[in-house]
């Protein structure tokens, strides 16, 4: 590297002083050359040193410095000026109960649910700096989005392990097949001691064991709460007070403040109250969940030991509960609750309160119900349509101390309580070192105003008119049968605005088919549909297809299969799962441990129903069997077809007949011939097209195909429409744009929460859908415009491919320049709209 450059680059005295020095040695070597031929001085050593000195500086940022050293012990107790619990999530829509504790330089997460990833960057939980987890009770619903965060995390810089706190074994979780979850992903995680107080320089957590009455030895079915105690800081000198005693620093400072007393400086008594601050009191936290009423004589028994800091001490500042609703509302755990004081701040998190989970999912689905409302219904909770009420979302500031209250934004209502008890919204936060409670809120008004508030007031009128004038295609003489439910249309991680695969199918009436089922898929089924419909749905659940191994595709399915078990009162019927051989053993080993959620399940590798000359004529089902299966799952054929992505791993798309229907989903693949032949004539082609044409380079290493690759594939296949799902990140508010996709009348673009009937697909095309689009998102879509057309353009003109590259480059300023040009609503400047991760994460790996 360029000395000049570095010494350019300096950031602090240390680099300044180092490169002036070998500025200087190399200005003297330059001098000698010329003066005498004699020999050259040797100066690697020195530019070494500057390199792993830069190294060090880029590497070892100062937060993670910081939490280095502080577990070494190597530096004092954290002050804890920052303590923010925030609320990710509070089990509404089949989620989990999930809350992360921030510090300055640590974070802490109690329990850890299916789409954790999305729930937290939609609701400002920020997990870079996670290293523990505490499950208060071994169940799988607390512990889906472990394997998922350890992928989130993928930073090795940021981590090296996840600790899990809690009750109960967590081996069948940390010895399932690591292939299946990206490379590493497993290993890092650890299971800490369960009996036993974990003790950091921040916090002192300590278990308290709520056992089940029914069993009261058995630690799966116990449960766990957390005591959180935070040492108060050591006091810190006061300068002015110095002065007023006239007395100098020194070494005697420190003794006073690791003593606390008295100390002789200069023939006068220096005691700490005269040149200290004020001692801060340590704070502490309770974190409950008794999952039963079995659970309830628990409380009795610790309460002493859960109400109170220590034997005879005052109260815990903060409780927040995490119980079941039936569990808190019994009148044993009302009076535990009234045992506490005021002064004493107490969270609820209720399952059965209506809120926003995801508040860009649900603002997106309310601007597509004004294009097309039944194509696009509004999510849970529905929007409420009285008169008088307004779709706005302020932020409150409440000092929680009983006297004072500060809010921001215009006439914020109150923070919600049941008497004494704040009932908690997702984004909820609560400062303790402060005692400042911040919550977001969302009023309903009608359908037509909520979409609308989202728009400046110049676009108002320029998306109704668009809305207007869009002109519709509705075939009522079409049939009805299948309709296709599309929960998930990202890809490899989730963003703010598209979940991890899933498509729902249903068949015929109460005949339902689930294709692949990555994270999050349980959430987004109830957030759609409701509790009552999505549990009708999952009791008449015939199959589940899994195309390939990677953890987008199957992450959700354990949390699918545990929710469709609680949907039975009695043994639920048999379940068809198709899924490639090596996931057998995964969901096998996880199944038996977690619920028992694989009774009456019946799993069936996806080569036993290919017809690839490759596969072995004894792995496959023989005639009788494949007509006994088909006739159990309802369908007139069912095959599977090996296609091509991630070399070395079994990937797999299908295709099923029912009556004289054939529906096609090609999974995870680049362009493949076999897909081709399979779908020819299909009536419904669900293609992947992860990229656009101007990431050509990113969908030929990492296996995907881009849009035009996809197109082509439709056009090869001639089938009748095609669906295109599974988008990057790169893209989130639409597909990756083409001109050849705008033309297309046959080809429609997939939204998550949209539902397609047979008679609604020409509505999906992107002809009928780009002017409002652009009007709507005009970021996102435009700049994909433009940058496509620059690219069609060169093609034209039979430009080389690498002046094609050329022109991309001359599309990513375009789209910077477009972004200085307008000024963009908050919603708009993050690209990405969603989670800063890359699209290179580790189960998205070949080889």
């Amino acid at each position: 590297m360029d000395c000049a450059i570095i010494f350019q680059r300096c950031t602090c005295w240390k680099s300044f002083k180092l490169v002036s020095q070998i500025l200087c040695v190399n200005s003297r070597k330059k001098v000698s050359s010329m003066a005498t031929d004699s020999g050259s001085f040797d100066h690697s050593a020195g530019r070494q040193k500057l390199v792993e000195h830069f190294n060090a500086i880029r590497n070892n940022m100062s937060a993670t410095k910081k939490r280095k050293l502080l577990k070494e012990g190597k530096r004092e107790r954290l002050a804890n000026s920052v303590l923010q619990f925030k609320v990710i999530s509070t089990g509404y829509n089949n989620s989990c109960k999930s809350v992360i504790l921030q510090t300055e330089f640590l974070s802490y997460m109690f329990n850890c649910g299916d789409g954790i990833l999305r729930q937290c960057g939609d609701n400002n939980g920020s997990w870079t700096k996670l290293e523990h987890i505490f499950v208060t009770q071994m169940s799988y619903k607390n512990l889906a989005g472990t394997l998922e965060l350890s992928m989130g995390l993928a930073d090795p810089s940021s981590i090296s392990h996840l600790n899990i706190h809690g009750l109960g074994s967590l081996a069948c979780l940390i010895d399932c097949p690591a292939r299946t979850f990206g490379k590493g992903a497993v290993k890092s995680l650890v299971q800490q001691p369960a009996n036993q107080s974990y003790k950091d320089r921040a916090l002192i957590a300590e278990p308290v064991r709520l056992s089940d009455q029914t069993n009261p030895s058995s630690d799966a079915m116990a449960a766990c709460a957390f005591k959180l105690t935070f040492p108060a800081p050591k006091r810190k000198v006061n300068t002015k007070n110095l002065m007023k005693y006239c007395v100098k620093p020194g070494p005697w400072l420190k003794q006073l403040i690791d003593t606390n007393g008295s100390v002789e400086v200069s023939g006068k008594t220096i005691t700490a109250d005269m040149v200290l601050d004020e001692q801060r009191k340590s704070q502490s936290a309770l974190v409950i969940d008794c999952p039963s009423v079995n659970h309830l004589p628990g409380l009795s028994e610790h309460r002493d030991r859960l109400s109170k800091i220590s034997e005879g001490d005052s109260f815990v500042d903060l409780i927040i509960h995490m119980s079941p609703d039936h569990v808190i509302h019994h009148p044993k755990y009302q009076e535990f609750v009234s045992l506490f004081p005021s002064s004493t701040v107490q969270i609820m998190l209720l399952e059965s309160k209506e809120v926003v989970n995801l508040n860009y999912a649900w603002d997106q689905q309310v601007h597509l119900n004004l294009i097309e409302p039944n194509m696009f219904p509004h999510l849970y909770p529905k929007p409420d349509i009285s008169a008088g009420k307004s779709v706005t979302e302020k932020t409150q500031t409440e000092v929680v101390d009983g006297t004072d209250s500060q809010e921001q934004g215009d006439s914020s209502p109150e923070i919600e309580r049941d008497g004494g008890v704040y009932i908690a919204r997702p984004g909820l936060q609560y400062n303790l070192v402060k005692g400042q409670m911040v919550t977001r809120y969302c009023r309903h008004k009608s359908t037509v105003e909520s979409g609308l508030e989202y728009f400046s007031d110049s676009q108002r009128e320029e998306v109704l008119a668009a809305i207007a004038s869009r002109q519709t295609y509705t075939d009522n003489n079409a049939r009805d049968y299948p309709i296709v439910t599309m929960l998930g249309t990202g890809a490899a991680m989730s963003s703010r605005t598209r979940n991890t695969a899933g498509i729902l199918v249903e068949l015929s009436k109460d005949n339902f088919a689930l294709l692949d089922c990555g994270y999050g898929v349980l959430s987004q089924l109830t957030s759609l549909y409701g509790r009552d419909r999505s549990e009708h749905i999952l009791r008449n659940l015939k199959q589940i297809f899994i195309s390939h191994g990677h953890a987008d595709h199957h992450g959700g399915l354990l949390a699918v299969l545990c929710a469709r078990k609680a949907a039975y009162e009695s043994p639920p019927p048999q379940l068809h799962i198709i899924l490639p051989g090596k996931l057998r053993k995964w969901c096998q080993h996880l199944g038996r441990n977690f619920d028992n959620c694989m009774d009456n399940v019946r799993m069936l590798g996806c080569d036993q129903l290919c017809k690839d000359s490759q596969v072995i004529e004894s792995y496959k089902l023989s005639n009788v069997e494949l007509k006994q299966t088909f006739a159990d799952i309802q369908v007139a054929s069912l095959e599977t077809v090996r296609v091509q992505h991630a070399y070395g791993l079994q990937s797999f798309g299908i295709c099923i007949r029912h009556s004289d229907y054939k529906l096609v989903y090609s999974g995870d693949t680049m362009p493949c011939d076999r897909l081709v032949e399979a779908a020819m004539h299909a009536d419904l082609l669900i293609h992947e097209a992860t990229f656009a044409d101007s990431f050509i380079k990113d969908a030929e290493m990492k296996t995907h195909c881009t849009t035009s690759q996809a197109l082509d594939v439709a056009k090869r296949s001639q089938a009748k429409f095609t669906l295109l799902t599974h988008f990057s990140t790169r893209h989130p508010r639409m597909a990756g744009y083409s001109v050849e996709l705008h033309k297309a009348e046959n080809v429609g673009i997939a939204f998550d929460n949209m539902i397609l009937r047979p008679k609604d697909l020409p509505n999906t095309t992107l002809s009928s859908l780009h002017d409002i689009l652009r009007l709507m998102y005009p970021l996102h879509v435009t700049a994909q415009s433009e940058r496509s057309r620059t690219i069609a353009n060169k093609r034209e003109q039979g430009m080389d491919p690498l002046e094609i590259i050329k022109s991309i480059n001359e599309s990513v300023e375009l789209e910077q320049s477009l972004v200085k040009k307008r000024k963009l609503r908050p919603e708009e400047v993050d690209a990405a709209d969603g989670p800063s991760q890359s699209d290179s994460q580790p189960h998205e790996s070949v080889g």
